[in-house]
């Protein structure tokens, strides 16, 4: 016994995802997710006591938490993946007596079209945003750094942004304006109306989604934006302000985005509490929260999240026509499959590589060294290389006709370089 769980067929498409997005769990579920290296690296762990070849992608963005993972056990690993995210989640001292939904699973052909279109947009709030495909290569950068990625992971990287970057010329995602900045500049919209010329908003955090939220209010309406970022080096000393100067803004400020990104809260009741009229309006976009729970409840602010972005701005327009689209998708699903077949016979033809050298060089000579023995040199010689070169053929041509009957198979099939 291995202590090893073992499966009768192996899946054409090893892939698991389990996790929450918005529309089934609020934010206040969701930053209880954001898990350290030192989690992500245990979780491993525990998945390749049972699969040595897992590899392990974890996505974190405002939207979801999902655990992605290549294994050849996806029934076996969903179940372990599930019971792990909600041991995280009651582990973390989540308020609320509201029971914990179960996370969402997606298993093999469902689990790669699922990534897919998350990374094309099509499954956020705001449907055809452009951000996630970036969040998505940082996250299989970060899987690649910490050597939790492996070559199916890898490869899903791969056909994701491909995929995800033809959805682009097809007009699928924006480039600009659709995404949570585009809902945030909406709802500070429909909050001051047409006063918001008049307003000064100012925008914490300088990451690729604080940029974007600041760049469109100002373009769009025309009003004072002032940048914060924890820090600021020499090329933005003109364009940004530290964050620790925030205090010395909010007495004059209509509205504050949050988006640092930091894994705690930055805004707190010290730099909110010295405001003496009128209403703040502190939109919150980070996971986790950016503003305490102390500062959310004063009351001179008026707090929304990204949960009050979902409940008045639904889940964004629906994108142009997807009929291409969902062809390619389902063209680079078969190539996927194909290629994830195509590498369990590669390591079949590399194990019968394996299998011949032993013979030629172990299995033969020790052979001739306990049963032949009897034969002088010259004759053991002549009979061991002759034996050994009827192995080197059959196994050769053995290996020629698998190969070709793979390259049949493929071309058959569509396969594509």
């Amino acid at each position: 016994m291995t202590g090893k769980l073992e499966t009768k067929n192996q899946p054409e498409i090893p892939l698991v995802i389990v996790g929450y997005d918005f529309s089934i769990s609020s934010s206040a579920l969701r930053e209880k997710l954001a898990i350290s290296k030192e989690d992500r690296e245990y979780l491993l762990t525990s998945i390749r006591r049972m699969d040595p070849s897992a590899g392990l992608l974890v996505l974190e963005t405002c939207n979801r938490m999902e655990w992605i993972v290549s294994t050849q056990m996806p029934e076996w690993v969903a179940e372990i993946l599930k019971a792990q995210m909600l041991r995280f989640l009651q582990n973390s001292g989540l308020n609320g007596t509201d029971p914990i939904p179960d996370p969402k699973q997606y298993k093999e052909r469902e689990a790669l079209i699922h990534v897919i279109r998350v990374v094309s947009g099509l499954e956020s709030l705001a449907v055809g945003e452009a951000q996630i495909a970036g969040q998505f290569q940082k996250a299989i950068q970060r899987a690649q750094q910490e050597k939790t990625s492996n070559i199916i992971i890898n490869r899903l990287a791969h056909v994701a942004g491909r995929t995800a970057r033809y959805g682009y010329e097809l007009g699928i995602r924006s480039n600009f304006k659709t995404g949570i900045h585009g809902l945030v500049a909406d709802h500070i919209e429909s909050y001051f109306g047409p006063e918001i010329k008049d307003r000064t908003i100012l925008v914490a955090g300088m990451g690729e989604i604080g940029k974007k939220t600041a760049s469109l209010i100002e373009e769009k309406f025309k009003c004072r934006v002032i940048r914060f970022n924890r820090t600021v080096k020499s090329q933005h000393q003109h364009e940004w302000v530290s964050l620790e100067k925030l205090l010395e803004f909010i007495p004059s400020a209509d509205a504050l985005v949050a988006a640092t990104g930091a894994p705690s809260p930055v805004i707190t009741e010290n730099e909110v509490g010295q405001r003496r009229q009128g209403t703040l309006l502190i939109m919150d976009i980070g996971i986790p929260r950016q503003v305490s729970e102390s500062a959310q409840s004063l009351p001179l602010v008026e707090y929304r999240n990204i949960d009050h972005l979902q409940s008045c701005l639904a889940h964004g327009e629906n994108p142009k026509d997807t009929t291409l689209f969902q062809e390619k998708i389902a063209k680079e699903t078969e190539l996927f499959r194909q290629y994830c077949r195509s590498r369990d016979m590669t390591s079949f033809l590399s194990t019968i590589q394996t299998l011949r050298q032993n013979f030629i060089h172990n299995k033969i000579p020790d052979f001739f060294a306990t049963e032949l023995s009897e034969l002088n040199g010259k004759s053991r010689n002549m009979v061991e290389n002759a034996m050994k070169q009827m192995v080197n053929e059959w196994s050769s041509n053995m290996f020629n006709a698998f190969h070709k009957a793979m390259e049949f198979f493929w071309s058959r099939n569509g396969n594509e370089k």
